[in-house]
């Protein structure tokens, strides 16, 4: 192969690899920059077409591939989320514990100054699913069904590992 073949093919590989890393660039699933400590998770509502703010410019579209969860909703929209307005939850307390199938789970405490605002938010979506994230990175994606009191767990196929991070990511005592 000549020189000029070997360098071309260089400059392909290296334009394959920026796209790559551009495309992954573009998984973080927006959290916005915000002055809350780590003990802070932030809420983001997965919208229907029935949701008055569905078409609204101010929802984000998310590639589903860039959620590794069973979100219900990428099966029916061409594999994108929209996702509703940023809510933050203020955790008082967090805790290792299991969940009702006895997998590993994050136990946790809304904060007293959050517990009646997010108890109001969630009511008005049972049944719906929410993304949950640390950081920008969505860890769950429950279907509430019904009210979050100001107690709560929520599970994952989590090696312990990565549970005592979750955990010690979302403490209040730092």
């Amino acid at each position: 192969m000549s020189s000029l073949g070997v360098q071309l093919r260089r400059y392909l590989l290296l334009a394959a690899l920026f796209l790559a890393l551009l495309a992954l660039g573009s998984c973080q699933v927006s959290d916005e920059e915000h002055d809350h400590p780590g003990s802070t998770i932030a809420l983001r509502l997965v919208l229907e077409p029935t949701d008055a703010i569905y078409a609204s410019t101010a929802t984000e579209v998310v590639e589903c591939r860039c959620i590794n969860l069973e979100i219900t909703s990428c099966q029916h929209n061409d594999g994108k989320l929209r996702l509703g307005p940023i809510r933050y939850l203020q955790l008082a307390q967090t805790w290792k514990t299991i969940d009702s199938l006895g997998y590993p789970a994050v136990g946790f405490d809304v904060s007293e100054s959050d517990r009646e605002a997010i108890r109001e938010w969630t009511a008005t979506r049972a049944g719906r699913q929410i993304l949950m994230m640390i950081d920008g990175v969505v860890q769950w994606s429950p279907i509430f069904d019904g009210p979050l009191d100001g107690r709560s767990i929520v599970g994952g196929r989590y090696s312990e590992a990565e549970l005592e991070e979750l955990v010690s990511t979302l403490s209040t005592e730092k």
